[in-house]
Formats: C-alpha cells, structure tokens, sequence
C-alpha cells in the first residue's frame, strides 16, 4: 500500500529548494518512504564522495500520507533527479490535490514487461495530469534498504560525529564561495580549520604561495562547547591563534578537495537559517547540518533537517 498526497509547502519545498540541489550533487536520488519521515539520500557513489540526507516529516511535505510494506511499513525507491525535478516543475500553483503512488505499467520498449513508476496525479480546476516517474531498478530489498539505512546520521556513529558546530550561514550567503573559488586557483586540496573560540579557517598554498581567510566571532554549538580566546587572542596572526588552539585541543584541521566544499555550499539555494558545520572526532569527514525556519515564525522547524558530509582527503 501507498499513496500519499502532497501538501502546498511540500510541493514548494521539493520544487523550489530541494531538487534544484539534488540535481548539482547528481543524476540519482534515493527516496526512503519510513512511518513519519520522508528521506531523501544521495549516497557517495552517487555524488563521487560526498553524501547527502534530506529528512523530512511528514507533516511537512504531506497532507495525509499511507504507506504499508512487509519490511516494517517502509519502501525506498531510487530515481533520476532530473526527472524527478521535471515531474515537480510541472505543478503549478493552485492546484486541488497532488497525489502520488507506486504502480506497475507495462512497457513495449523493454519487451512488454510490467515495469515499476512512482506516479503523480495532479488536479487542478484547468486540468488533470498524469505523470509516470520511472523506478531505476525496483523497490528496494530488505537487505538493500538496510545498507541504505545505515547511513543516516541519526544511525551514525555517534563517537565520531563533531563534538561542536560553528554556525557558518552568514558567511555560506555573502562571502564563502567567493573565498574557495580564490583558494581552488592556487591548490585543489585546502585546509579547512574550526576552534571551539567560534573561529573558521581557510588556507590554500603551494611551494612558493599561501592565501588564506579567517572568519572570527562565529556562534559555536553547543554552547557548553565554546571556549574563549586566552588574553582575548593575537588578533594580528590569525595562524598563531589557530595553532595555539591546536595544541590545546580545541580545535580541528582537516585538508578537503576546493571542489568537494564548493559544491556542498550549493546548499545556500534551500534557503537555510542556520548551516552548522564541524569536522568529526576522528577528522575523517566535515558535516555540514542545515536548519530551516517555520513559516512566519523565529523558531527552528523541527520537522526538516538537511546533512551533507564532505570527506576529508588527507588528515592534518
């Protein structure tokens, strides 16, 4: 059994915000149909190294929302996000109702065997459409399902998830990009560094240059997490202040690929209220975790919250 039906906010959100990046990290997109919780998961393979999850409850993207399965009421389904994105373009506003469910059409193409699609009715008072999203392979298996399962950060190992966050948003929005798009001209790998004094470090170099950004003052979370800078800091040697944090252990250095970060910032284009990022315990990936607002509201939407781990090329 399935068969749900998206809600205006829903449509808005996967029209407008999500799809548009799903389409940069890549051709494929992993649709995780759970009780309460829709996930979308692009894994490394697909995203050559980076991983993304999008959580969703239901109750943001759904007006009502019934699915049913021998494997514990969830089904996962794998797509093309470009067609995905096209599906979605599609709806235009003021529609009555969109409502999708899984069906089995048969296709002369592919020898007149029954094939599976995830299929969106869309009624409006102009019109009705009928769109069939083809189902790369088929519903996934248990055992498929559960490798899918496992990536999810809330199923994460917790030891070596970032001890804390700086919460980088205002720089993803006016200045960040520009920053690693200078860096990625003097070297592809670039070292990325946090201190728990809420301080974020760029550094490209080679043999003969070295170009790097600090970015000081950053809200560090947890707050029990933040520390202050010994004496106020060196505010003239933003190197000195990072190593010094070094030896005390209290901040991370990792070195990561320019294009690998400048691609997670495509992030800014879902529109988030807070982009947290840290660097693991065991510095073998960078998270980036995106938190979004309610409408109309100052509070954080507990409802939809966006991952994306970058990897970490050579540990420093």
């Amino acid at each position: 059994k399935f068969k749900i039906e998206l809600s205006e906010t829903g449509v808005h959100w996967l029209q407008k915000r999500l799809c548009p990046v799903l389409e940069r990290f890549g051709k494929e997109v992993c649709l995780l149909f759970t009780p309460g919780n829709l996930t979308f998961v692009q894994d490394t393979h697909i995203t050559q190294g980076i991983r993304v999850h999008a959580i969703f409850k239901q109750e943001v993207l759904f007006r009502s929302y019934g699915i049913k399965s021998q494997n514990e009421d969830k089904i996962c389904v794998r797509v093309s996000t470009t067609m995905l994105a096209r599906v979605l373009k599609s709806i235009e506003e003021g529609f009555e109702s969109v409502e999708m469910r899984l069906v089995k059409r048969r296709v002369e193409e592919q020898g007149n065997i029954q094939l599976p699609f995830l299929n969106f009715n869309t009624t409006s008072a102009a019109l009705d459409i009928v769109q069939d999203l083809p189902i790369i392979g088929k519903p996934m298996q248990p055992s498929d399902l559960k490798q899918i399962e496992e990536t999810l950060p809330q199923l994460d190992n917790t030891t070596s998830l970032p001890t804390y966050y700086l919460d980088v948003q205002p720089l993803v929005v006016a200045q960040l990009p520009q920053v690693v798009d200078r860096l990625k001209n003097i070297n592809e790998v670039i070292q990325l560094a946090t201190t728990q004094a809420g301080d974020f470090h760029l550094q490209a170099q080679t043999v003969s240059v070295t170009l790097g950004a600090e970015h000081a003052g950053l809200k560090v979370l947890p707050q029990a997490q933040a520390r202050a800078h010994p004496d106020g800091g060196d505010a003239r040697d933003s190197t000195r202040r990072l190593l010094a944090a070094l030896r005390r252990e209290e901040a991370h250095q990792v070195s990561v690929r320019a294009r690998d970060l400048a691609r997670c910032l495509l992030c800014q284009q879902t529109k988030p209220d807070r982009v947290l990022c840290g660097i693991s315990n065991n510095k073998g990936f960078v998270q980036f975790g995106l938190q979004y607002r309610k409408p109309e509201s100052d509070r954080l939407d507990e409802g939809v919250t966006v991952y994306i781990k970058l990897p970490v090329q050579v540990e420093t």
